[in-house]
C-alpha cells in the first residue's frame, strides 16, 4: 500500500491553480530535463496526479479534500520550488511578481498541510 498523507483541503480555485502549475512543470520536465529513470517516474506520477485533479473539476465546485501519496507531495513541492526559481530568474515585472506570489501561497498551503516532509 502506498504511504498516504492527511487530506489536502483545497478550493476549486486552488485546484485550478495547482493544476496549471503542475502542467507547466510537466512541460518543463518533458522539454528541458534529460531523459532518465527518475524523470520518467516523476512524469508518470505527475500525469496520474493531473488526471485525478482534472476529475475534481466535474464536482460541484465546492471545497475538495484530496488524498495524496508521499511521492505526489514530494513532486508537488519540487515543482513549486523549481517554478519559483525559474520565475525569479526572469526580468522583474508585475505579472512575474503576481505569479511568484501565487506559487508562494501554494507552497505555504502544502507546507502547512504536510509539515513533516522534506522540502
Amino acid at each position: 500500500m502506498r504511504d498516504l498523507f492527511p487530506l489536502l483541503k483545497m478550493s476549486y480555485e486552488q485546484i485550478s491553480l495547482l493544476t496549471a502549475q503542475l502542467l507547466v512543470y510537466q512541460q518543463y520536465l518533458q522539454r528541458k530535463v534529460t531523459p532518465s529513470e527518475k524523470r520518467d517516474r516523476t512524469l508518470r506520477v505527475l500525469l496520474a496526479l493531473l488526471q485525478r485533479l482534472n476529475t475534481l473539476f466535474d464536482q460541484n465546485g465546492g471545497p475538495v479534500a484530496l488524498l495524496l501519496t508521499v511521492e505526489e507531495v514530494a513532486i508537488i513541492k519540487e515543482a513549486l520550488v523549481g517554478l519559483q526559481r525559474a520565475l525569479e530568474a526572469k526580468r522583474p515585472s508585475t505579472g512575474r511578481d503576481q505569479e511568484i506570489q501565487r506559487l508562494v501561497a501554494m507552497k505555504i498551503l502544502i507546507a502547512q498541510t504536510f509539515p513533516l516532509t522534506q522540502d
